[in-house]
């Protein structure tokens, strides 16, 4: 096990970055940073296929037939790199701009590879099956760390993006540009982005959040949303990811606040959903106003119970996290040449919790829309589709046929971030329906 007094790098840092020591203190705190959650079922004789989701913050897995699909076990753990930045430019920073950064690189390498050895290795001994094939996908960052090579993310040379990779036995994921990688590929291959005639959209809430739209006119664009990992619980003191533990729905009633834990246990923090559900009950109980701020008589902290708060600065953090996200979204749709109300569904994916598509709304994380699906995982059953060949080649035209779009220096992006940085927006107008229906 890594050591967490190990060399940190410390710098990339932007408006959406957030305290590596944060991360390292979650991490100390948690029960084991190496801990396996899931279950496995026997499937004795049985040849299955392993399915990997490499995630910034969680790694996810399951066990599937490889000739029925049958799923026989599904695991979490934490992705041991975090103790090098919580972000993908902090990691990319601590090999990139080392001295020594082969053996930096194969050191981020090392450490997903043994996380993915560790659940291959409970799934055989749990199952008693022949585990005969494995496929992986991961942002880009997370794909090539461990491929063992350089993702190329401010270099001029770079790699392959669009290609199936195939090493040591393993197979990985398409990714699509240097900050768009295979997990939206497996979303999209999930729900037949290359099959649908009207407009759709997927969004995925991660820590390095993508969203993606199919066009009726058979164009697919993509986009990176630098939102950060808060909507996976990390950079909040009281933040962890959404395992045992972790408070993942609140509610209010009269002022009084109630909440729900995985696992029915002893709260330990809030994961994604329960830091949104949180601040729309603080929002909708008038504790914080539409510019954020809390009320005076809360100073600059609010408490959910006698251990777990949420600060100013928090609350500012999430606020721009989310600011991001609809930014992204409202820019992708201008330069796809489509409306809302030519959408016809949007679909969220990414490992939130127990996302209320309403409470997004409210707090202007989504847009106001009447056809939301919220799917979970999509990557994860992206990759699980393509442990057949096939399926897997259809993953591999959608990565090709699709087209970046960068937003790094767009002022259509900015401008739409900026708007947003209020909740629910500074255009009130649209969320006119939402707000009516909660606000007192």
């Amino acid at each position: 096990m890594i050591s967490l007094e190990d060399d940190i790098y410390y710098g990339g840092d932007n408006i959406f970055s957030q305290s590596d020591k944060k991360l390292r203190d979650f991490l100390s705190n948690y029960e084991s940073p190496t801990k396996l959650e899931g279950y496995c079922k026997k499937a004795k004789n049985k040849k299955c296929g392993l399915s990997v989701d490499i995630g910034t913050t969680i790694i996810k897995a399951s066990l599937n037939d490889l000739n029925t699909g049958k799923m026989y076990g599904e695991v979490s753990t934490l992705n041991k790199q975090g103790v090098y930045g919580a972000t993908v430019l902090h990691r990319w920073n601590y090999f990139n701009k080392s001295k020594d950064n082969p053996k930096r690189l194969a050191h981020l390498s090392d450490l997903v590879k043994t996380s993915v050895s560790e659940i291959e290795c409970y799934f055989s001994k749990k199952s008693k099956s022949s585990i005969e094939k494995t496929v992986l996908a991961g942002n880009t960052a997370m794909t090539y760390f461990f491929l063992n090579e350089s993702p190329g993310l401010t270099s001029k040379d770079k790699p392959d993006y669009t290609s199936v990779k195939k090493k040591n036995g393993n197979v990985v994921l398409p990714c699509i540009f240097e900050w768009v990688g295979g997990d939206i590929t497996a979303g999209m291959t999930y729900l037949g982005f290359d099959k649908f005639d009207k407009n759709v959209m997927l969004i995925d809430l991660g820590t390095n959040g993508e969203v993606a739209v199919s066009t009726d006119y058979g164009a697919i664009l993509v986009a990176a949303a630098s939102a950060g990992p808060a909507f996976e619980g990390e950079g909040f003191r009281c933040g962890m990811p959404a395992m045992k533990g972790a408070i993942h729905q609140v509610s209010s009633k009269k002022g009084k606040f109630k909440y729900k834990v995985i696992g029915n246990k002893k709260p330990q923090g809030l994961c994604g959903s329960g830091m949104l559900d949180l601040i729309s009950e603080m929002f909708i109980n008038g504790i914080i106003d539409f510019s954020g701020k809390l009320g005076k008589e809360y100073g600059r902290e609010f408490f959910l119970t006698d251990k777990i708060s949420v600060t100013q600065e928090e609350i500012d953090y999430f606020k721009e996290s989310k600011a991001a996200i609809f930014a992204t979204v409202s820019t992708l749709l201008e330069e796809a040449g489509v409306s809302y109300n030519n959408l016809d569904t949007i679909y969220v994916g990414g490992g939130f919790g127990n996302l209320n598509v309403e409470r997004a709304q409210l707090i202007g994380l989504l847009p106001p829309f009447h056809n939301y699906r919220f799917m979970g995982n999509t990557s994860l059953k992206g990759v699980e589709m393509c442990l057949k060949r096939d399926t897997l080649k259809r993953a591999e035209l959608i990565a090709k046929s699709s087209t970046p779009v960068y937003l790094t220096n767009s002022a259509t992006w900015m401008r739409n971030y900026l708007a947003a940085l209020f909740f629910p927006h500074t255009d009130t107008r649209m969320f006119d329906d939402i707000l009516k229906k909660f606000m007192k």
